[in-house]
This record gives C-alpha cells, structure tokens and sequence, in this order.
C-alpha cells in the first residue's frame, strides 16, 4: 500500500496570527451526486472512475469536460454510484482505473470489480460495449496498473469492442504527461470513429458550473439543531455504530497514548501512538491498515479566507444545480472555517482544473494567460506544470500569492477544491498481545520546498500537535477506521517468515512479532521468524530497539539482523545484510522449506533493492538463471509468499 503526506503549513506572513487550536470538531461525508452531467448535446458516453485518493475523479472529470466540448454528452459515475446493471446496456463507456497497493482496487470500486470479474458472468455480456481503458499506477509496485490491465482484459474477454489502446500512466515518472499524451490521441481516434471534428490545440473552453452555494444567517431557522461548527467525521457518539467503520462513516478514535520513538539528538521526530479500539468497534488483525482523516493546519485556514477576502465564520452549504429543491446537500451547512479545516484538501499540489477556474477570474492579462499554459491539456506544455507546480509542491494559496489579480468567488473556488483524503499507516501492534489498542508508527513529515516553503505533513503534524496527555486528562479524537489487507503472516504458525522493514516500515511487523509471541505463549508451534531491520544510528533512531532485543532473547524472533546507514564509514542497508553469503544461505533453505517473505516501507529504492538482492540469493544459492530465477520469484508472489506493503 502506499500514501502521500500532503503540504500542510504555517506562513511566515501571518506567524503572529495566535488561533487556539479548536476542540475536535468534525468533516462531513463526501457526499455525490449519482453521476457529473457535463452539459454536451451529443453522443451520450459514460466514463466511470475507479480512485482511492482523488486523481482518476480528476483525470475523468477533465476527460469528460474535452469530450463534450468535441460534441458528445458524458455523465462522470464514481463506479460505487453506478448501476453495475447498466453496462450491459450501455454502449460507449470509458474505465479511468486507479490501483491501490499490491495490485486491489480502491475503496470505491471493491464491489464493482467483484461484479465484473464474476467467472460466471456471461461470455457475451458486453458485445455491444465499445470502450477504452487509461490506467493510473507505479512501476514501483510489483502489479504495475493491475486494475486498468484487468478491466481491458475482461471487458474485451466478455465481447466489449476495444474503441481506444490501454493507457498506462506512471505515478514513478509523469502520471499528468502520460495522462494527456493518452487523451490527445484518444480524441482523435474517437472523433474519427464518430465522424466529428478532429480536437483543436485551444484552451478547455469552461465548463458549465455544477454546484451552487448557499449562505445563511446566523440563528435562521433551517440551521435550528445543527451544530455549523462541527460536522458528521468529526462528531462524538455514544451510540455504537450500526455497521463496522470505514472510509465513508469512521469512528471517533481516542488517542491514548503518544510517545517519542527517536532519541532527543535526532534531526526528526518519529511518533508512537495508540488508539483505543473501542471495545472492538475497530477491529484488527496485524497487517492491516488504520486509516484516519486529519484537520488542515488552522493557520493555513486563515490565511486561505484572508487572500479569498472571505468570513471564516460564513456559514455556507453546497448544491448540485440539478438540485432545486436542496434536498440533498453536497456540503451540509458549516461554517467557512470548518469547511476548509476539515473538508476540503487545502495544502495538495494544486491541479490544473483548479488553475483554469482561477484564469477565469484574473484582471491581469498577463497572469491569465500564465494560468491558462499552466492549466494547458496540451502534452507539450506539460513541462510548465512540471516545474512551476509540481517540483516546486505549490498548494492554491501559493497561487493566489503569486497572482495577485485573482479575485475568484468563493462558491467556484470550492467547487474545483479536493477533498481530504485519508491517510493510511500500517498497523504496528497485535490485538491479541496488546487488546483495546491499535498503534500506529509515524515519521513527522517536515520539509523546505524550492520555494522556501516550510511544509509539514498534514496527518503526522495533526498527530505531533494533538498528543495524549494522561497527565492532563487530554485524550484528543480523529476519525479511523479499518482498512482489511491481505499483508497477513501464514495460517499456520509452524511456516518459516522473513521480514524486511527499515525505519517505519517495521510497523506491521511489530505487530507479526506480538502476534508470533502469543502463538508461542500459548504454547503453539511456531516457525522460524527472521526480522532484518535498518535505520541511522543505534543510538538515535533505532525505533523498539528494547522490545526487538527483547523477543530475540527470549526466542520470538529467531534472529534479528540490523543495518545502520550512519553508524560506520561505509553506509550498510538491509539488502546489504541479506548479501552475506551465509544469510543468503539460510533465506534460500527457508524458502525452499515454504518460507514467508516480506518487504515493507520505500517502494522506489528500498523494495527494488531488496527485490534485487533476493533474485541474486536465488541465482547463487538456487543454481538459477536470472530468467528461471526472476519465474521463481513471480511464482513466490502468485503464490502470496512474497508480499509487500510498500509506499512512494
């Protein structure tokens, strides 16, 4: 699995703004409309997306905004809101695919793809289906945009006729480019087959407002019975939930307990921290993922309403224009200042979608025109986003400081504005060693960008500043929930695991190594448990350095092998561990005798590494080619006896 600390910050220019951080207050559900009807008097056409942080909603959205303005009528659909029944009848229908971690697909999508990879589905279900595939994903991982390969594959195996080639965007390299490049000859391929005009190099014309925002008094009488200071995320019950927490109705977690893992001397800040489970309203086993959704950093909320000359204390609420009645708010009434503390994601790389609403609203020629090349869907301009945007990590309040001519009206400004996402962290702790607790082991994000922006992590910063105080009686809240993971120790405990986690990536197997504890405790037979382990300095960042040397000891861990980067004059990491010719020795024999192996934390150098250095173990010590080694290696994974929970 993998997540992305987005931007969060403090600007130097209202540092002696003093906001209390408020009370946990709460978000409200993301809640959609059944489909984005892009106005289009045309060829109907349905794209459905597959997203888990927000990106493939983007990707379709801009799509669908192209493809109307060639002369189709596109109707955007979050897979979760369509009626999977309707692509039988449907007839031109493009798949915009996310994968999440290891080769799953995201939240939204679970049920949807369960449905159409149903083997008994029938063989000619789709043979009126025209469609096309753009796949978003990260050579990083080993099933490379799995979804979109799956997706293309069944829709043509069930008769779907392929309209377009799959596109497969690279997160590692140029997602945006890759995404664009794919989009430019895709419509001129679909303008041929249609006999329409072939696109045009121009600026995205604008597109048809969606939503409409309502403003109300204080005290007026719709708002009688709500809170606008706080929202459903965030709000404390006492009543059990009627079903079991997840992505779209979390729990209300109680932090317990917040300790520094890192030794003072450390240049950064490592944090344990425990959750209550609720009497098992956040249930768990080691390997999965908690996932919660933080609050944007109040000092940036302030000077976000500053630079859009807006009320934090406006309340507001937000419609589908397609919905006159307000029957059916997208934002229930909140004030300003919840909205962007705790709904919308403020601090993320601001998108092109979000670039062209602010070009609409400049006075300065020249900024405007900045703005549209900026915005451009032209795969030759991509680099101008590249550098100015994404390399330099600009949110959208570093834009309107930088153009200083935009006076945009707050109801578009939120329109275009992306939710806050969860963030996921892999669970650090067993329940059956540590019950009505679930731990979670976090780096504090904290960087300069080239801009001289200090940046910190939302969720982690969120975390450091809301820690639990016994003392005091502070225990803060944040809503959580479960996400399940097939990153699972074998069934049966007699089976051999070795685990490979630098730095956080032990995380999840703190929570193995418990697991394996209380297996032996209860007097089970338990396989060999190896842990290589890697970090700086013994002395500073050796996170559970007392709890590892302790279930080595007393035999939990057959053997605990530690890499230190910073500790002598030649750097040494974990893949340089399992390089020794004896260690080597040993993770072949357990492999062959049915050994688990696992890899958890940096997908771009640390996994790849590791990755490498088992293919050579199996090449020296399993006489193989790198070919027949690379097919045991695969098989390893087919088999899921080589797992990872990987992140970039």
């Amino acid at each position: 699995m993998y997540w992305y600390f987005r931007p969060g910050n403090n600007f130097k220019e209202v540092d002696d703004l003093v906001v209390p951080m408020p009370k946990p207050l709460s978000t409200l559900p993301n809640q959609k409309a059944k489909s984005n009807k892009i106005k289009g008097d045309g060829i109907p056409l349905k794209i459905l997306f597959y997203s888990q942080t927000g990106t493939a909603e983007d990707f379709s959205n801009r799509l669908g905004e192209e493809l109307a303005s060639f002369g189709f009528a596109p109707e955007v659909f979050d897979v979760e809101n369509y009626n999977m029944e309707d692509l039988e009848n449907d007839t031109l229908v493009i798949f915009i695919t996310s994968t999440y971690g290891e080769g799953d697909p995201p939240d939204n999508a679970q049920e949807f793809h369960r449905w159409l990879m149903n083997p008994e589905r029938e063989q000619t279900s789709f043979s009126h289906l025209r469609f096309s595939v753009f796949g978003l994903g990260n050579k990083t991982y080993d099933h490379f945009n799995k979804m979109g390969k799956e997706v293309d594959a069944r829709l043509e195996a069930l008769g779907g006729k392929r309209l377009f080639r799959l596109g497969l965007g690279d997160d590692d390299v140029n997602i945006e480019k890759d995404f664009l490049s794919w989009k430019k000859d895709f419509g001129i391929q679909i303008c041929q087959e249609f006999k329409l005009d072939a696109p045009g190099s121009g600026p995205v014309a604008p597109v048809a407002r969606r939503q409409r925002m309502v403003t109300h008094e204080p005290g007026a009488a719709e708002l009688k019975g709500l809170d606008v200071h706080t929202s459903p995320r965030w709000r404390v019950s006492d009543e059990k939930p009627k079903g079991v927490p997840d992505i779209k109705n979390p729990y209300m977690a109680q932090i317990v307990v917040t300790r520094q893992l890192h030794s003072p001397s450390s240049d950064r800040s490592c944090m344990h921290v425990e959750l209550s489970t609720h009497d098992d309203i956040l249930a768990y086993h080691p390997g999965d993922h908690l996932g919660i959704f933080p609050e944007n950093d109040l000092t940036m909320v302030h000077k976000l309403c500053s630079q859009l000359k807006a009320d934090p204390n406006t309340i507001i609420s937000l419609y589908n224009v397609d919905d006159p009645s307000n029957k059916s708010p997208i934002l229930a009434p909140v004030t300003l200042k919840t909205a962007l503390l705790q709904v919308y994601d403020i601090s993320a790389i601001v998108r092109k979608a979000q670039l062209r609403v602010l070009a609409q609203y400049a006075k300065d020629e020249e900024e405007k025109a900045k703005l549209l090349n900026l915005s451009s869907e032209d795969p030759d301009k991509q680099e101008l986003y590249d550098k100015f945007i994404v390399e330099d990590c600009r949110c959208v309040s570093e834009i309107l400081k930088e153009f200083k001519s935009v006076e945009v009206p707050l109801d578009h400004f939120l329109e275009v504005l992306p939710k806050l996402q969860p963030r996921y962290y892999s669970i650090s702790s067993s329940p059956s060693v540590t019950p009505g607790r679930v731990h979670l082991t976090a780096v504090l994000v904290h960087y300069h960008t080239k801009t001289k922006r200090e940046v910190f992590g939302v969720a982690t910063n969120w975390l450091a500043n809301h820690q639990a105080d016994p003392e005091k009686k502070t225990f803060p809240r944040i809503p959580a929930f479960i996400r399940k993971s097939n990153f699972k120790l074998p069934a049966n405990p007699k089976t051999p695991v070795i685990m490979v986690g630098p730095g956080t990536g032990l995380a999840p197997f703190r929570g193995f190594i418990q697991e394996r504890a209380h297996q032996l405790a209860s007097k089970q037979d338990v396989g060999e448990t190896i842990l290589f382990f890697g970090c700086r300095h013994p002395d500073i960042d050796y996170i559970y350095k007392e709890e590892l040397t302790a279930f080595e000891k007393d035999g939990v861990l057959t053997q605990l092998i530690v890499a230190f980067s910073r500790f002598q004059e030649h750097k040494v990491y974990v893949q340089h561990k399992m390089a020794v010719p004896e260690t080597g020795a040993a993770i072949w024999k357990l492999l062959e005798s049915g050994a688990y192996f696992y890899v958890c934390g940096d997908a771009r150098n640390m996994a790849r590494d590791v990755s490498e250095a088992l293919l050579n173990i199996v090449v020296n010590f399993g006489g193989k080619s790198k070919e027949d080694a690379q097919k045991y290696i695969d098989k390893l994974q087919t088999d899921q006896r080589y797992l990872s929970d990987v992140w970039s």
